[in-house]
């Protein structure tokens, strides 16, 4: 599991990142330390908008969302929510 001190520097980072920026740093950062990126696969074709769902495990936080840009932010929301219970302790 991720320290305190590291993933509150990880979020501050992300937070002056572009939403585009942000997936990518989430996404290198699950190569770099392992988890899972599973981007949205809708092709238009065979999955309608919204038929899709992406998911990001990263740092033993795990997230979904209808596309990867939903996922990223339902990750951020997630990772504060832990960065906030680890303060408790």
């Amino acid at each position: 599991m991720i320290s305190h001190a590291r993933l509150s520097e990880f979020l501050a980072a992300l937070e002056t990142k572009s939403p585009t920026d942000r997936i990518d740093t989430i996404a290198n950062a699950v190569i770099e330390t392992g988890g899972t990126f599973a981007p949205d696969v809708s092709d238009g074709e065979w999955n309608d908008p919204g038929d899709t769902v992406a998911e990001i495990s990263l740092h033993g936080i795990l997230a979904w969302g209808t596309d990867t840009a939903d996922a990223t932010t339902q990750w951020i929301k997630s990772a504060r929510r832990r960065l906030a219970e680890m303060e408790v302790v």
